[in-house]
């Protein structure tokens, strides 16, 4: 199990939320003296839309980067649990207006609605090719230990996690959750240059504590820290 290279612990939420924002501020801006562009993937969920609105408004030459999501709830565009949408509300504002912003879900528009089989197989493949590979990933962790959307009790558990998977982006159906998601992979994940974990709240860092201790890989989060060896690994509790 790979110790990280950084594991920052928090009591207040806020001052998780601003450590976090600042740490992805110094490390765009590092990325951006070095390289042409930035790719930046990014977790849903409402856990971290007052960091998103935090790096928003940092001051770096975000023309230069692309967002673009970890995984996302097959659902209409303006749908309420769309990670699109809370990305689009919470970091594409002020001075991160300017980035690009790799979102196919533009495709389906309309009500608020779960997709169906037939949309949901024609956003896959817009995402597809819209893909870059990320820089600096942000993952999220669940109390029940999932990260991105990778669950241990999705059917499409054994491909998402499969090391030499060449496709960046599944079709993920967890029977814990709701709706239909596509994900990054494992594979995917480990490309980064750089992995940020945000999981905040005392069960979490719990968690994430006896994982690091115990390795077992029941926790699809544990997975990540085994393979990322060789990937600089941040962890913001």
């Amino acid at each position: 199990m790979k110790t990280p290279d950084t594991w920052r612990q928090f009591a207040d939420e806020h001052a998780h939320s601003l450590a976090l924002s600042q740490a992805l501020q110094a490390s765009l801006q590092d990325l951006l003296a070095r390289q042409a562009r930035v790719v930046l993937a990014l977790s849903g969920g409402q856990s971290p839309r007052a960091m998103m609105a935090m790096l928003s408004q940092a001051n770096l030459d975000w023309s230069r980067v692309t967002v673009q999501w970890v995984d996302e709830r097959l659902l209409t565009r303006h749908h309420p649990d769309s990670n699109s949408e809370l990305i689009e509300q919470a970091l594409l504002q002020h001075e991160a207006a300017q980035a690009q912003w790799r979102n196919v879900l533009p495709l389906v528009d309309g009500e608020a609605r779960v997709l169906d089989a037939t949309e949901q197989q024609t956003v896959l493949q817009a995402a597809l090719a819209a893909y870059q590979t990320p820089d600096i990933v942000v993952l999220g962790m669940g109390t029940d230990g999932h990260t991105a959307s990778l669950f241990a009790n999705a059917p499409q558990f054994a491909a998402v996690m499969d090391a030499h998977q060449t496709q960046p982006l599944l079709i993920v159906e967890p029977p814990s959750a709701p709706y239909a998601r596509i994900s990054m992979t494992l594979a995917a994940i480990l490309q980064a240059q750089m992995l940020y974990i945000a999981a905040y709240g005392a069960e979490k860092q719990v968690l994430l504590q006896q994982i690091m201790l115990t390795e077992d890989r029941q926790w699809p989060i544990a997975w990540v820290l085994q393979g990322a060896q060789d990937v600089p690994v941040h962890v913001f509790a």
